[in-house]
C-alpha cells in the first residue's frame, strides 16, 4: 500500500498486517498481534484479499476484534498514535469505522466509545470522537490506499494532537484530548463501532500500528 521511509519502534505497542502471514494465515478467524499479546478475531467474515498484497474489507456487520488490556497500555502513556492504510470505495453508502476503543459490542450495547475515527457518507469527513466530538477534517479520495495517523500527546497543546493523511497533517484537534478515561474490559475494534449488527460501515485497511506515545515528523 505505500512504503515508509523508516517504521517506529519506540512505544510500538501492537501491529497487525493482513500482508504478512505472522499476522494473518490468508484465512481462518484467528489475528495475531505480532508485537505484543493483544490478539483478535474476525467477525462475520470480513473479506480478506491478497489483490492488495493483504487486506481486509467490510461490508456491513463485518469488523475485526482485539483483545481488552490495549487500551489500558495507551492509557498510561503519554499520548497515543494509531496508524494504518485505509481506502474508501467509490459510490459508498455507509460511514467507514477505521477504529475506536470500546466496551464489548454486543446487540444491545449502543455506543459507549472511548476513542474512535470514523469517515461520515454526511460530510463526507473524518472525525475523531471521544465522549463528544474532537476534530474532523473533509476528505473525499475513493479507490486509494491513503495512510491515515491520528496521534495525541495527552493534555492540552492541540498542536500536538493531529491527524496526518499519506505523511501531511491536515487538522489539529479542535478540542484538546487530556487523557483516556479510566475503565475496565475495552475492546479495540477495526470497522466497526455501533452494536455488532448495524450494517453501517463499508471500507478497506491493512498494517495497523498502535503506539502508546505521540509521534512527530523526523
Amino acid at each position: 500500500h505505500g512504503t515508509p521511509n523508516s517504521i517506529v519502534t519506540d512505544g510500538l505497542v501492537f501491529c497487525v498486517d493482513a500482508a504478512n502471514i505472522k499476522s494473518y494465515p490468508r484465512s481462518g478467524t484467528a489475528i495475531t498481534d505480532i508485537v505484543g499479546e493483544y490478539n483478535g478475531i474476525t467477525v462475520n467474515n470480513p473479506t480478506f484479499s491478497t489483490d492488495d498484497g493483504g487486506a481486509f474489507t467490510n461490508t456491513g456487520a463485518k469488523y475485526l476484534q482485539f483483545d481488552t488490556g490495549l487500551y489500558d497500555l495507551v492509557r498510561v502513556g503519554n499520548g497515543i498514535t494509531v496508524s494504518m492504510w485505509c481506502k474508501i470505495p467509490s459510490g459508498n453508502s455507509l460511514d467507514f469505522v477505521p477504529f475506536n476503543f470500546r466496551p464489548l459490542l454486543t446487540t444491545s450495547a449502543g455506543f459507549g466509545r472511548k476513542l474512535s475515527m470514523n469517515w461520515s457518507t454526511n460530510d463526507n469527513s473524518f472525525a475523531v470522537k471521544g465522549s463528544g466530538a474532537i476534530s474532523s477534517y473533509e476528505y473525499n479520495v475513493r479507490d486509494t490506499w491513503f495512510n491515515l495517523v491520528l496521534t495525541a500527546e495527552f493534555g492540552s497543546d492541540t498542536s500536538k494532537q493531529q491527524i496526518y493523511i499519506d505523511g501531511v497533517s491536515v487538522r489539529n484537534f479542535s478540542t484538546a484530548l487530556s487523557s483516556l478515561p479510566s475503565n475496565t474490559d475495552i475492546y479495540f475494534y477495526l470497522g466497526q463501532y455501533y452494536q455488532s449488527t448495524w450494517p453501517l460501515t463499508r471500507g478497506s485497511w491493512s498494517n495497523v500500528n498502535v503506539y502508546n506515545r505521540y509521534l512527530e515528523p523526523s
